[in-house]
Parts: structure tokens; C-alpha cells; sequence
């Protein structure tokens, strides 16, 4: 090892207490070997929490949640999607139900999934002919029977 009056001319900084004394840094210190040595144990996450929102409590799980990963959308047909939206329409308070049944499992996934109809609708005008004739047919059967689905 140098001397510490030789690595204080070599460098342009002052060398680390490590570097003066020689101390080398392990190659990998497990968790489970530190954890004895620690004063206080981890902190566990509020339920809800993420990771992520401990270092930046602004963040939202919805936000961690469309961010990690897209979220994954149900394979509806136009006439699906209608009768689901018709359904909400007609039963706002079955909300979670109607999701549930047509499988969307959150608010982004609903936000998803309508953005993308959306686009498809507005670029094919038969489609959108189709999506129209369908939501009001079945909203129409809804509010006759007045027997929520």
C-alpha cells in the first residue's frame, strides 16, 4: 500500500479515512448479514404504499401501477364494450360489478380501454356506426326491463 503522503500528491483530492487506513470495502454484504448489527429493523410500507412513493411521496399506486407496466386490456367486441358502457349508464352504483364482469380490473384500465375504443372509433366510421347502434339498443333493454344485468 502507498503511503498516505504519496496519495496525497498523486491526487488533486483528499483521499477517503478508507483509502488512508486501508480499509477495503466487501465485495457484497448480504442484508441478512448486516441486519444483527443494525439498531432498529426495516420499516414496513403502509398498506397501499409502494417502493417507490418512500422516495417520492407525491407518486400514487395507480401512477406506480401504469407506469411499471401497461396495463392489460380485456379483448371486448364492439358489442361488448357498448352493452358495458350502456350498463354503467344505465346502473352507475353497479359500477364495480359491471367491471368486474366485463374485466377491468381498475380505474386505468377503464381510462385504457376507453382511450383506445376511442381512436378505433373515430377512425372507422362502420365501426363506430356498429358501436352506437349497439350501446343504444342495449341501453334502451336496460331501461325497459328495469332488471339490472
Amino acid at each position: 500500500m502507498e503511503s498516505p503522503d504519496a496519495l496525497r500528491e498523486s491526487t488533486p483530492f483528499r483521499p477517503s479515512f478508507a483509502a488512508l487506513s486501508g480499509f477495503k470495502r466487501p465485495e457484497q454484504a448480504s442484508a441478512d448479514a448486516l441486519r444483527p448489527a443494525l439498531p432498529f429493523g426495516p420499516t414496513p410500507l403502509a398498506p397501499g404504499v409502494s417502493p417507490a412513493q418512500t422516495l417520492d411521496p407525491t407518486r400514487t399506486a395507480i401512477q406506480d401501477e401504469f407506469e411499471t407496466s401497461p396495463p392489460r386490456l380485456p379483448e371486448l367486441s364492439v358489442e361488448q364494450f357498448a352493452s358495458c358502457l350502456a350498463e354503467i349508464k344505465a346502473y352507475p352504483e353497479r359500477i364495480a360489478r359491471v367491471r368486474e364482469r366485463y374485466g377491468i380490473a381498475n380505474d386505468a384500465v377503464h381510462a385504457a380501454l376507453d382511450a383506445t375504443w376511442q381512436r378505433r372509433l373515430a377512425s372507422d366510421v362502420d365501426l363506430a356506426t356498429r358501436w352506437r347502434t349497439s350501446y343504444q339498443t342495449y341501453l334502451d333493454w336496460l331501461v325497459r326491463s328495469n332488471t339490472p344485468p
